[in-house]
């Protein structure tokens, strides 16, 4: 409610004013915000989210694929693995993401895929998979350690073995944090992961995918072993408060 002059017009001459009140009468809904889900391709590098709304908020990431071996490509590298999380963020947090590079296809002493994924053999001539690359988001920091969520590359393909996938059965078994390690001979090469896949001894043995984990605030929903094949992804869903 208010108070103030009207003024009446003909045409555009003033022909009068005069003192009136008023109310206003119609109603103001205020709307909240709503957090932006955001999904994230492989682009080689890190890339960030910022929490625009404090709340739950849910990752999901999945690990790249390794590279295959053979004269057609016939023995493939291990699909990513999946997994999926649930935690709280506060506003104006940071996230990190890493989305997994595949592993290069009959590479030599060479061919792991971005962030983690082993090279395949260096033996003279021989040609095998790289291990995929981890997809993992990080929270206010970029050092592994402060990894919220990982899924495991696959491990690549050798002219024997196929590779295996990442979150796979025996995934990350000896593997060094973050890394999966590189064949010496002319395996393939291990995923990516939480710890990395073992890399293949020879061409007759599988190299192994990288492990899956979540932690540091978030509790794990589900892990899925092989269920990517190329490049990771990610993406970041709000909850709600």
């Amino acid at each position: 409610t208010g108070y103030g002059n009207a003024a009446w017009y003909n045409g555009t001459t003033n022909v009068g004013t005069a003192s009136a009140s008023y109310t206003v009468t119609k109603d103001y809904t205020v709307l909240e915000a709503i957090a932006p889900d955001k999904s994230f391709d492989y682009t080689g590098g890190v890339q960030t989210y910022t929490v625009v709304l404090a709340g739950k908020y849910q990752v999901e990431v999945w690990g790249a694929q390794g590279g295959a071996d053979g004269a057609y490509l016939e023995n493939p590298g291990g699909a990513g693995g999946y997994a999926k999380a649930t935690g709280k963020l506060i506003k104006d947090a940071i996230l990190y993401v890493y989305v997994g590079g595949a592993g290069v296809d009959l590479a030599n002493n060479s061919g792991g895929g971005y962030n983690g994924g082993g090279n395949a053999g260096t033996a003279e001539g021989a040609r095998s998979g790289g291990g995929g690359g981890a997809t993992d988001i990080r929270l206010n920091g970029t050092s592994i350690l402060y990894r919220i969520i990982v899924a495991g590359g696959g491990g690549g393909g050798s002219l024997g073995a196929n590779g295996s996938a990442g979150c796979g059965t025996g995934s990350g078994n000896n593997g060094i944090l973050g890394q999966g390690s590189h064949a010496g001979s002319d395996g393939g090469g291990g995923g990516g992961g939480y710890y990395g896949g073992t890399a293949g001894i020879d061409n007759a043995t599988s190299s192994l995918g990288g492990s899956c984990w979540a932690g540091n605030g978030f509790t794990a929903n589900s892990y899925i072993a092989g269920a990517r094949s190329g490049n990771g992804y990610a993406k970041i869903t709000y909850l709600g408060t």
